[in-house]
């Protein structure tokens, strides 16, 4: 499990990096219209990005920081559900899902 946990470590440091500093280019590859508000997504990326270091802190010992690796669990459980539920009413393109994989 340590080894998953510093991969999303570095993974979320690097996408929430990516989000902060090109919070346009995912909606331009997804064919999307931008946002009109960029700072939210900005802040979505940061808030992964936090994740990432709580992901690298936790693979040092997951039992003793089982809170992270829960709310990691079910972001991966319960993000695909979401988009879904958008995707199937038309708020989403169901290539935003691309999002759900990583």
């Amino acid at each position: 499990m340590s080894w998953w946990l510093y991969a999303a470590g570095i993974y979320n440091i690097a996408w929430g990096t990516w989000v902060v500093l090109f919070p346009l280019a995912f909606f331009q590859w997804a064919g999307m219209e931008s946002p009109n508000y960029p700072e939210i997504w900005q802040c979505v990326g940061m808030v992964v990005g936090v994740y990432g270091v709580g992901y690298w802190i936790a693979a040092r010992n997951p039992f003793r920081h089982w809170p992270v690796v829960l709310v990691g669990f079910l972001g991966k459980l319960l993000g695909p559900i979401g988009f879904v539920q958008a995707a199937r009413q038309g708020s989403l393109p169901w290539r935003f899902g691309l999002l759900n994989l990583t």
